[in-house]
């Protein structure tokens, strides 16, 4: 089955059980077309059918059973889609979060981005309030929060779903992004998940993406309409009173000089978007922070409540420290009303939350890494676990702490000041170095089983132990999976019947570039699979992942953005990109970065100048019908390996194969470890002529063939024959270098000015139909010595030199 197909079907498994599955497909004229499927196979030909060319949309609650469903699989004569009173009950609420841009339009990269913030925000929020059973996903131009409840449809209900999603949105929308309110009906339809996102015209500037999950979170965490009410209540939101007019409402006069609230802030310069009046506030919504000015999304309020206290702050997290007090010493206000800030008459002797929550993070195992990055050292159900400090994660479980102390939920402000303190400590801690999965310490390999006993396999040139004493800290994220324990065994050909390759020296190679995967601290280089339809590139792929890196999620599709890229390849220890069509240059660029190692930097959310700073050196596989790598220092970095396609009289379903598969699985990885066991004795005394692109990975490479039986020069040939297929789809997959060669083999010899040589090289495109159109097609004169440098190395491996000569005369000299 091709990977499209099991993207689509994941996305089913997550959203849709079992039952009738609802599909509309909404063309640019917003065209209508709503069918509804009970079988899979012709629901997946449709989805090929209409993705990319129609925004496709699935109904996300479940459809009354009892319901006379009518046509199936086919356009329905005269039927409207599903109406709310058809669904049974609420399993998802969808939290859309929406950049504002105008309509029929996706949306800009900045755009687009903007709305990934408001969502890292709104997660925060929920899980700190016990909400963490959600999925998220990138709906392609913004971004979204897939709720899990289990709530019935009536109207109460549905009001309650309403007024929910209107407190989100009188906290969280602001002038860039908003939260949609009209998402609350029983009905609703969201992105089918998988499929490209196609409004308006697909533009450099504003491109069509393809929608994807995220992460799909606790599948067994539930909220129910209590928790909606509970985040209802937190917000201050009430339907009985709505927003009215600042011109309409008389301000309440105090004894201060014959001035209100309102009237002391607008004195002192301080704006007010807009006020909301509730039973026993006013919620002063102010236009800009007050505290920095650069934050300007309607973040920062004053609360006046009906006894007199006040309350102010601001929503992003670097104002957690300010309040009240704060406002009215840096602003000179004069103003008599209480302060829920800092009221006199409460009880000095009972701490404050504030207390108690600094107090845990203050008796924690803390550790800070090469990449400052914080970490602490946990007990989670009797297993040692190491959390860093900014993760979600670690944030729920420092409010189940606070919670089973107090059976009360700590406030976002309170857990961001416990998450700075363990911060300001990190610092006086020497920096340690934090692994996922596979770490190298001391050339000793300590493999992360992720089990409840904290089991990690140890490898060493004395052999592989199981142990519970390991000298690395393993971070891990929510998608990876426990491994297997491995039992003793030698031979690498257990994997023969799972590889299908049309080349021996491809299987070779796979080998070979599966057990360098375990060695974490040297460059790999990414297998690209490649082959037609039905060759198993996604289950081969998946077995990778599986034998390597066991996930959840074992497969995702290609980020367009390099930020997303670069947050990807920092989360996970072996990436997987499944089913891709091409690969962009920035992204070709952070590729090359992943593979030889590299950082990448980004500003952190809510900041001027503090940078993120991203290092990876990362084990990537990629797969597509055709080669998807195509430029020379992409290539330089990959193997090619070609799969056939299997017959159908081969073939057996993904359960029979995961079943066959999780039988071995304890020998594969034995075998593994065997191996690298007897190529950690033998790597220092390799000696070699001829090395590859990745000299570490050929050294390493000879090691693993000598010790496996392969033999290092079989595997050596196997390797430098592979990247002469890389270096010759390098030069075929570019148009300069297409012409090149052919314009050499009439000419032994060519000199003249890059004016001349494009003049030439047209001509030959002309006569060969190589497209010019393309972007690696020089404009100019001018950005031809670029290109001709992009491809150099390649065209000298084939004997074609190339010398660009400088100077007042500038000559480029072509000569074989």
């Amino acid at each position: 089955m091709e990977s499209y197909q099991l993207n689509i079907l994941d996305t089913l498994s997550i959203l849709k059980k079992d039952g009738v599955v609802n599909i509309m497909y909404m063309n640019s004229d917003n065209k209508v077309k709503a069918i509804r499927y009970d079988d899979k196979e012709i629901l997946l030909k449709d989805l090929a059918k209409y993705d990319g060319k129609y925004n496709i949309y699935l109904t996300l609650n479940q459809i009354r059973t009892e319901l006379d469903i009518g046509d199936l699989n086919r356009p329905p004569k005269g039927r409207k889609s599903i109406s709310d009173k058809e669904i049974e009950k609420y399993l998802f609420i969808l939290i859309d979060l929406d950049p504002e841009r105008k309509s029929k339009t996706s949306s800009t990269n900045d755009e687009h981005n903007a709305a990934k913030e408001m969502l890292e925000d709104i997660k925060k929020y929920l899980i700190s309030m016990g909400l963490d059973g959600f999925i998220t996903a990138s709906s392609g131009n913004g971004y979204h929060i897939l709720l899990r409840v289990d709530i019935d449809n009536n109207v109460d209900n549905i009001k309650t779903v309403k007024e929910f999603l209107k407190s989100l949105d009188s906290k969280f929308s602001n002038d860039k992004v908003k939260v949609d309110t009209s998402t609350y009906n029983p009905a609703r339809l969201t992105r089918f998940y998988g499929t490209m996102t196609c409004k308006g015209i697909d533009t450099e500037d504003r491109p069509h993406r393809r929608s994807a999950i995220i992460d799909i979170g606790n599948p067994n965490k539930h909220s129910s309409i209590d928790d909606l009410q509970r985040i209802i209540n937190d917000l201050g939101y009430s339907s009985k009173i709505k927003r009215q007019n600042i011109m309409n409402i008389k301000p309440v006069k105090k004894e201060n000089n014959g001035l209100s609230l309102e009237e002391c802030l607008i004195n002192v310069g301080i704006n007010i978007s807009h006020k909301k009046i509730d039973d026993d506030q006013i919620i002063y919504v102010l236009e800009r922070c007050p505290f920095k000015e650069h934050h300007t999304d309607k973040s920062a309020y004053v609360i006046e409540y009906n006894n007199g206290n006040i309350h102010a702050g601001c929503h992003h997290d670097s104002c957690s420290e300010n309040n009240w007090n704060t406002l009215k010493e840096l602003y000179g206000i004069n103003y008599s009303g209480k302060n829920t800030d800092n009221i006199a008459e409460k009880d000095k002797t009972k701490e404050t939350q504030e207390e108690i929550i600094l107090g845990i993070a203050d008796k924690l195992d803390i550790y800070r890494t090469n990449m400052d990055e914080v970490y602490v050292k946990l007990n989670i159900n009797n297993r040692i676990s190491h959390l860093n400090v900014g993760s979600d994660k670690f944030k729920r479980w420092i409010t189940l702490e606070y919670y089973s102390k107090t059976k009360r939920m700590p406030s976002t402000e309170n857990i961001g000041k416990a998450v700075n303190l363990i911060k300001a400590k990190s610092m006086l801690q020497d920096q340690v170095t934090i692994g996922k999965r596979c770490s190298v310490i001391d050339e000793n390999i300590y493999y992360d089983l992720m089990n409840n006993k904290g089991e990690v396999v140890k490898v060493s040139k004395d052999g592989w132990t199981i142990t519970t004493n390991s000298e690395c800290i393993f971070d891990s994220n929510t998608s990876m999976k426990e491994q297997v324990r491995p039992i003793e065994y030698e031979s690498l050909d257990i994997l023969d019947k799972y590889f299908r390759y049309k080349d021996t020296n491809h299987l070779i190679l796979q080998k070979i570039a599966l057990v360098s995967l375990f060695i974490d601290n040297i460059q790999r280089p990414i297998c690209v699979l490649h082959g037609e339809k039905g060759s198993a590139k996604t289950s081969t792929m998946k077995l990778i992942r599986n034998i390597v890196d066991p996930s959840s999620v074992p497969t995702t599709s290609l980020p367009r953005t390099v930020d997303d890229l670069a947050v990807t390849l920092s989360n996970q220890y072996l990436i997987c990109f499944d089913n891709i069509d091409r690969i962009s240059n920035d992204i070709s660029d952070l590729l090359c970065t992943a593979v030889t190692g590299g950082g990448y930097a980004k500003r952190k959310l809510y900041t001027d100048s503090e940078q993120q700073v991203m290092y990876f050196k990362k084990g990537i596989v990629l797969n597509g019908i055709n080669v998807v790598a195509t430029r020379p220092d992409l290539l330089d970095r990959c193997i090619l390996l070609e799969l056939e396609r299997i017959p159908s009289s081969e073939r057996i379903g993904e359960n029979e194969l995961n079943k066959r598969i999780e039988e071995d699985m304890p020998k594969i990885l034995g075998a593994i470890f065997t191996i690298i066991s007897k190529a950690m004795n033998k790597y220092k005394s390799i000696k070699l002529k001829d090395l590859g692109r990745l000299t570490d990975f050929t050294r390493w490479g000879y090691a693993i063939a000598e010790v496996s039986g392969i033999g290092g020069d079989v595997f050596l040939k196997a390797y430098l024959n592979n990247q002469n297929d890389s270096n010759y789809e390098a030069i075929q997959s570019n148009p300069v270098g297409e012409a090149i060669i052919k314009f050499m083999e009439s000419n032994r010899k060519w000199a003249g000015t890059s004016t001349e040589l494009l003049k030439e090289l047209i001509k030959v495109a002309e006569e060969e139909n190589i497209n010019v159109s393309s972007s690696e097609w020089p404009k100019a004169a001018n950005s031809l010595s670029r290109r001709l440098n992009e491809i150099k190395s390649n065209l000298q491996d084939i004997g074609i030199s190339i010398q660009i000569v400088k100077g007042k005369e500038r000559k480029i000299i072509i000569s074989k």
